[in-house]
C-alpha cells in the first residue's frame, strides 16, 4: 500500500505533485480530509480515522467507503461520489484508499 510516506519528503526539486503532496499532508495534520483543498468548505475527518501517519493502521480509511469509485470516462483514477464532496476530474481529486475517512464516511457492504 502506498502510503503517507511515500511522497512526503521526496528528495529533489520540489515539483507541483510535490508541492501538492505536502498540501495534502498539511490539511490532514489539521484534521480535514484532503480533498477539502479543492473544495469552498473544509470537511473534517471522521471521529473512527484511522491515524495520519500510519497506514498499516486500524479505522476508516477512504478505501472503504462505498462513496469511493471511478468516476467514469476520462477519469484519472477513483473519485469521492459523496453529494457533499463535488470535486472536479484530475489527478488532484483522485481519492486515494488510504487517506483516513471523512465524516461522510460509510462503509462499503460487507466491511
Amino acid at each position: 500500500m502506498r502510503g503517507p510516506s511515500a511522497d512526503r519528503h521526496a528528495p529533489g526539486p520540489l515539483t507541483k505533485d510535490k508541492l501538492h503532496t505536502r498540501r495534502q499532508f498539511a490539511a490532514l495534520e489539521a484534521g480535514q480530509h484532503p480533498l477539502s483543498l479543492r473544495l469552498p468548505e473544509p470537511v473534517a475527518l471522521h471521529p473512527e480515522a484511522a491515524p495520519v501517519d500510519d497506514p498499516a493502521a486500524g479505522g476508516r480509511r477512504c478505501g472503504t467507503c462505498r462513496f469511493r469509485r471511478l468516476a467514469g470516462r476520462g477519469a484519472s483514477g477513483p473519485k469521492c461520489a459523496h453529494e457533499a464532496m463535488p470535486v472536479p476530474r484530475g489527478a488532484t481529486t483522485d481519492c486515494r484508499a488510504w487517506w483516513p475517512a471523512c465524516i461522510h464516511h460509510e462503509p462499503k457492504e460487507g466491511q
